[in-house]
């Protein structure tokens, strides 16, 4: 009876090297890793960009490179870490504690991440952060780092499973190859869960008032439309002065707890600025929260230059 190194060398395979086992699997997990964030971007931050960017929003594609920039090597790392171990529960507890690291990273991207870009790019840097982190993002936050480590957990379980199977299709020099990449795949569905939920509670919330506001705008644009209906009879004076090219610039969020029908209820209230190529400027204001979770949006934009001078 043939051995089992007789047998592999039959296919022609060199001898089994445990040498060699161990170092593809640390570039498997590597690469797990790094397949695992294609499919959280791809349904995290690539979706949110692509709207951004519909929306006509400034720096749409900002949290996209942050987050490839920050989260992909964090992912990479704990794939490699976790692949140094044969047990399947140092592979689960690493990508526990790497998927609520990616989680709080991400979660924190649309806020002091984009505030650095902005202050980058300020000639008159005021020292504040622009966008701070807001009482509804911290309040999700905890919740969301505990999704990610649940996810990242499951996401460790299914590596700990389909390492072998990727070894046995490595190459004949027992490197990664598309055989063994695509049997690490197999974490793709965890990653889209987790990029899916995250966009749901990051990403919505913050996206929503830009949309909305170009929405709006849109809607203003077509004479054919009646701005009551739609309940945007506010933009109807500055209706000739609305141009199809504009940039959004989310400006600022105000953060409230009122008194509605409801009790004791949420609110939010953002600015964004509307400055198209014509050089008019709105400044339009978005509620979320309390009784406006019913019927709420864009509340009201008015042009920039008086908000300016009630200002001075």
């Amino acid at each position: 009876m043939r051995t089992y190194e007789q047998m592999i060398e039959s296919l022609g395979r060199p001898t089994f090297d445990p040498a060699a086992r161990t170092h593809f699997l640390k570039t498997a997990g590597a690469a797990y890793g790094l397949i695992f964030m294609v499919g959280f971007v791809a349904l995290f931050w690539f979706p949110d960009a692509v709207q951004l960017q519909q929306a006509s929003v400034h720096l749409a594609w900002i949290k996209l490179l942050l987050g490839l920039l920050t989260c992909t090597p964090i992912a990479v790392l704990v794939g490699w870490l976790a692949a140094r171990s044969d047990r399947p529960l140092i592979s689960v507890l690493g990508w526990a504690v790497g998927g609520a690291a990616i989680a709080w990273v991400a979660g924190h991207i649309p806020y002091e991440g984009v505030s650095l870009i902005v202050s980058l790019g300020d000639p008159f840097p005021t020292g504040r952060v622009t966008y701070p982190f807001s009482l509804q993002a911290s309040g999700y936050m905890g919740i969301t780092m505990l999704v990610g480590a649940l996810l990242g957990g499951v996401a460790g379980l299914v590596y700990a499973v389909v390492a072998d199977r990727a070894w046995e299709r490595s190459t004949e020099s027992h490197r990664l190859g598309r055989r063994s990449a695509l049997v690490l795949c197999a974490g793709l569905p965890v990653a889209a869960v987790f990029g899916l939920y995250g966009d749901m509670v990051i990403h919505q919330p913050i996206r929503r008032p830009l949309t909305d506001v170009a929405r709006a705008i849109t809607t203003a644009l077509n004479p054919a439309n009646d701005l009551g209906k739609y309940g945007l009879a506010f933009l109807e004076p500055y209706r000739d002065q609305l141009t199809p090219q504009y940039k959004l610039y989310w400006i600022s969020t105000r953060e409230s707890y009122v008194q509605s029908n409801f009790g004791h209820n949420y609110l939010s209230t953002d600015v964004v600025h509307v400055v198209f190529d014509s050089g008019f400027m709105l400044s339009c204001t978005y509620l979320a929260g309390g009784d406006a979770y019913l019927s709420g949006g864009v509340a009201v934009c008015s042009p920039l230059i008086l908000d300016l001078k009630k200002q001075s």
